[in-house]
């Protein structure tokens, strides 16, 4: 089942039925402020792409790369930029191997129509995991981020991200409830 991308509304919504519900949460809400992830939109693969950018990387780290990345493929990132791109012109600039050649087949298979990140939005969470993990490079967190960031779906949980494992650590969440 498709779940309803994230909206202003039902953001506010989960901030409130999350703040009645956990005492941390409220905190961080009455601290942080509102969720601004529905307004977090770009292209289907520049999302994809930044987030095969930034895998096990600090946020700081990735947005360097990034930076770097698009002095040889201009931003918004599109299939066809990268797709006329070999794989030391992106190391060159600071990117691995494996993420240039998965970047390239990302763009491969976009521009040869044989993937249509359209489509996606269509499928359920773990069809789209499922699709996505197909592509040499890209793993379940990076399917998630997509999911996340490039789709808007709500309840994906990112059990494997760094950052959540050390904000959980923080404040102290017991193991077995992350």
């Amino acid at each position: 089942m498709r779940e309803s991308p994230l909206t202003v509304s039902s953001i506010k919504d989960a901030e409130g039925h999350l703040g009645k519900c956990d005492p941390i949460m409220a905190r961080l809400i009455k601290k942080h402020g509102p969720c601004h992830l529905s307004a977090r939109r770009g292209t289907a693969f520049h999302t994809l792409a930044t987030s095969v950018i930034g895998q096990q990387l600090s946020a700081k780290a990735a947005v360097s790369l990034v930076s770097r990345v698009s002095t040889v493929a201009p931003r918004p990132f599109r299939p066809r930029d990268f797709a006329s791109l070999n794989a030391e012109a992106l190391r060159a600039v600071g990117l691995s191997s494996r993420k240039a050649n998965c970047l390239i087949r990302l763009a491969d298979r976009m521009t040869s129509g044989e993937l249509a990140l359209a489509r996606l939005r269509h499928l359920s969470n773990e069809q789209v995991i499922e699709e996505l993990t197909t592509i040499v490079g890209i793993g379940r967190w990076t399917a998630e981020m997509f999911l996340i960031f490039g789709v808007g779906r709500p309840n994906i949980l990112s059990l494997a991200d760094a950052g959540l494992q050390s904000v959980a650590a923080r404040l102290k969440i017991p193991r077995d409830a992350r």
